[in-house]
């Protein structure tokens, strides 16, 4: 590739993008490596367990795909296994609040991560 934009907190992360680039990978290829660094140099801003979503334009394979890695919920999640503890809804509506804030804290509140599937 000889023109492309890569951009990232961390330089580190920017320059492994790069060197992806350089060596004969595409735009996507250069956004997953930037990523994967950017997670090792910054791992409290950016990691595989994180939430993300991706839209993919490649032409030349007729692709273009938007992708969503939100963290799913665990296979032992039930629609019902909260319900009595329901305090009322978030603010901004994304969520519910709930009694001990069991789906904030604590191991009831990690999702299974979906970064790297989507990487993949």
């Amino acid at each position: 590739m000889t023109r492309g934009v890569i951009s990232a907190p961390q330089p580190e992360a920017v320059e492994a993008g790069a060197l992806a680039l350089k060596r004969g990978g595409n735009a996507v290829d250069a956004a997953i490596t930037c990523a994967l660094v950017q997670g090792v140099v910054d791992p409290l801003m950016c990691s595989i367990a994180g939430v993300g979503t991706l839209q993919v334009y490649l032409p030349d394979r007729g692709v273009h795909e938007c992708l969503n890695f939100t963290g799913k919920a665990p296979a032992a999640a039930r629609p019902d296994m909260w319900e009595d503890l329901i305090e009322g809804e978030t603010t901004d509506g994304f969520g519910f609040r709930l009694r001990g804030r069991v789906n904030e804290m604590g191991y009831q509140s990690v999702a299974v991560p979906g970064s790297l599937k989507s990487y993949f």
